[in-house]
């Protein structure tokens, strides 16, 4: 174990980075993965952690990370690239031989050529940008572009370009880039501000971009197959490196998966080595063909648990005229968010924090919403509760043991629906 540990503290030295102390706690040995000018940071002091754990988002040889500073595009174009794992590509890559059609090709420092080589062979950049620009500041609305393309959601992202958002800056995001903001926000990279806004010229901070970039970072490993289980732990054995971990969903029985004793693990804001997980620990795992691919722990979970059934991730929108439902409902690591908005011709309600948590507890006791629940059963409840009868229905289920439920209905499919069955009473006429 203390091998796994030095090993760990000399990679860290060898980045450039601030030397981290070794911790026992609860006889655990723990790394802290500091820097001198975020202790402060708790918000974003655990992304800043992992981001650098994976070296995905550096800091600087003084030790610090400088949370304030903006980020260069040069620098999501650097990190947009490790996220993809395609670094030594681009490392790999002889500056002298790299032919660049950009404008500002001269003013790319040769050590980035690559970088912005690989970032142009999968994809990353617009296709009507002539520059690169690589010591301009980074905006919110550039960034979320970036990373929807790192992410291959582009599809997505043409497809929702006549969806509009509800921001009240909506006049300053240009109408090409409305569906990649639309993905942003839908797989939660990005995510407006308290007054309603998405502040899409604004650059983007370092602290921003650690929060931005461990968010793809999730969703990064769910487009490659894996999927998130949430629970706590039954056993958690090793035989020599290899080890099984057995984790209770809250959805059903325990779940057996493969992992490595020298998987560093995140635990609040350190880490650790596998075998430092202990039984009744909640953990959150990424498991991709039964092996856990990455680990978190955490201490808590919300006292209501239990009544969510082990749902992690609750969408539901559905629209008819002047009607319309809006429900969001996510636990991440023993954290929930909730919001709720209902709009009709009489009144509008907005719910949040607490008070949509409670709700949402409700509907998913009034739904029996489960993972055994089908998506008939479940779409014939939230009609049922609506008090309309949708034009538009939007329902994602994601749940604690990796199992999902995904239903999109619009009025196309409704016309198609009523087209079918009238051809078939016409085929009865017959």
């Amino acid at each position: 174990m203390k091998k796994v540990l030095v090993s760990f503290m000399i990679a860290l030295l060898v980045f450039g980075l601030y030397q981290a102390p070794v911790f026992a706690e609860e006889d655990r040995e723990t790394i802290s993965i500091d820097f001198k000018d975020t202790e402060k940071l708790e918000w974003v002091k655990d992304s800043i952690g992992r981001m650098k754990e994976k070296g995905i988002f550096q800091g600087y040889e003084d030790g610090t990370f400088k949370p304030n500073a903006p980020v260069l595009r040069m620098q999501t174009i650097i990190t947009a690239v490790r996220l993809l794992g395609l670094e030594d590509e681009a490392k790999a890559m002889n500056p002298d031989e790299i032919t660049l059609q950009f404008k500002d090709a001269k003013a790319l420092p040769d050590n980035v050529k690559g970088y912005v080589a690989v970032a142009l062979e999968n994809g990353l950049f617009e296709m009507q940008e002539t520059v690169v620009n690589p010591y301009k500041p980074a905006t919110r609305l550039w960034v979320s572009g970036v990373l929807v393309r790192a992410l291959g959601l582009e599809d997505e992202a043409l497809a929702s370009m006549n969806e509009l958002p509800d921001f009240n800056d909506l006049d300053k995001i240009p109408a090409g880039a409305i569906g990649y903001v639309n993905v942003a926000l839908e797989y939660g990279i990005f995510t407006g501000t308290l007054e309603g806004n998405f502040n899409p010229h604004k650059t983007i901070t370092r602290a921003q971009m650690a929060a931005v970039l461990d968010r793809s970072y999730g969703n990064m490993l769910e487009e490659n197959g894996s999927v998130t289980v949430d629970g706590q732990v039954e056993s958690i054995s090793f035989d020599g490196e290899d080890g099984l971990i057995s984790v209770n969903s809250f959805t059903g029985e325990a779940q057996s998966y493969s992992i490595n004793k020298n998987l560093l693990v995140q635990y609040d804001t350190r880490f650790m080595a596998a075998d430092q997980i202990r039984q009744g620990d909640f953990v959150e795992l990424y498991v991709l063909d039964n092996v856990v691919q990455e680990a978190s722990v955490y201490t808590t979970l919300p006292d209501n648990s239990s009544s969510m059934n082990g749902i992690q991730h609750l969408k539901v929108e559905a629209e008819n005229g002047e009607d319309e439902f809006e429900l969001s409902y996510k636990l991440k690591k023993g954290k929930e968010s909730a919001k709720i908005e209902i709009e009709n011709s009489i009144e509008e309600q907005e719910y949040k924090d607490f008070e949509a948590v409670e709700l949402i507890s409700s509907y998913v006791k009034e739904w029996n919403l489960t993972s055994e629940t089908t998506e008939e059963e479940l779409t014939t409840s939230i009609i049922a509760t609506l008090g309309f009868t949708p034009e538009e229905l939007e329902v994602h289920v994601k749940f604690a043991d990796g199992s999902r439920i995904k239903y999109e209905m619009d009025e196309d499919d409704k016309d198609d629906k009523e087209d079918d069955d009238g051809d078939d009473d016409l085929d009865e006429n017959e």
